[in-house]
């Protein structure tokens, strides 16, 4: 069994204490093999943010893979955010934890932020050359993982695989790669989504967003972040949303792993 936290949005700068110590506290029990954390980790790209940043992940001794978001580059400092827009992010944050694998998860982490499109994002050919040659390297049978900070897809249009995505060339090499599960945020909202090339039945790969784990800029939608457990062919995904003073489970989907795709096995909402 394999279990992956998915945080996002954490927003240091603007953090709730509370809602942080339960996270930490839920992230502890529930122990997991890899912490993704898909950008967004200050709110302004600020030494003392990053500073708290790095202190809460190192608290959490479990292995990471870590991207940056938009709000992770200077925004009122222009020169930098041309010039030199990730310097702190890669001071604080090492660049070797933008990967992770073992013998049943491969994990890469891709830079979806661009200095000069402040909310938009995109991922470049020349990444997704990068990414294809991890790829590249693990079993065929393994779970390939992809984590990025913006929503590049069109949701409205999901059931439409052509229409959803609004790159073209992303859309290829999630095929050609048979990428399983796209982890990412940026929204402040969770949303668990399969998607369907060629058959309505089988489904090609899980695009699973979180939403702002710690910050007190909701937008009206409750703190949560994601847990996925890998279970021999089973996945298993819940969204876990922060209720008066704890996480609890308040949306879960379990899959299961077939030849040709996934399978939804079921589908629960939970309300308390």
């Amino acid at each position: 069994m394999k279990k992956i936290v998915h945080i996002s949005d954490l927003h240091f700068g603007t953090e709730d204490e509370r809602v942080l110590n339960s996270l930490i506290f839920d992230i502890t029990n529930t122990s997991p093999n890899l912490i993704a954390v898909s950008g967004d980790l200050t709110q302004r790209a600020r030494t003392k943010e990053y500073l708290k940043a790095r202190s809460f992940l190192e608290h959490l001794k479990f292995p990471q893979v870590i991207i940056p978001g938009n709000h992770d580059i200077p925004l009122y400092n222009l020169l930098g955010r041309i010039t030199n827009p990730f310097n702190k992010f890669d001071t604080y944050f090492d660049k070797e934890l933008r990967e992770y694998n073992d013998d049943q998860l491969y994990v890469i982490g891709l830079n979806s932020v661009r200095n000069l499109r402040w909310k938009s994002g995109k991922l470049s050919s020349e990444q997704l050359e990068i990414g294809t040659t991890e790829f590249g390297e693990s079993d065929k049978n393994i779970v390939r993982i992809l984590v990025i900070h913006h929503n590049l897809f069109h949701i409205s249009s999901r059931r439409n695989a052509v229409k959803l995505f609004k790159s073209k060339l992303l859309r290829g090499w999630l095929m050609e790669n048979r990428i399983d599960l796209v982890l990412f945020g940026h929204d402040h909202k969770s949303m668990i989504e399969p998607v369907f090339f060629d058959d309505d039945k089988f489904i090609d790969f899980i695009l699973l967003q979180a939403g702002t784990a710690t910050s007190k800029r909701t937008r009206g939608v409750p703190n949560s972040y994601n847990i996925i457990i890998f279970d021999n062919s089973l996945m298993n995904v819940m969204v876990r949303t922060f209720n008066t003073n704890r996480f609890e489970t308040t949306l879960e989907a379990k899959f299961i792993k077939k030849t040709i795709g996934w399978e939804k096995q079921s589908e629960n909402h939970y309300q308390y």
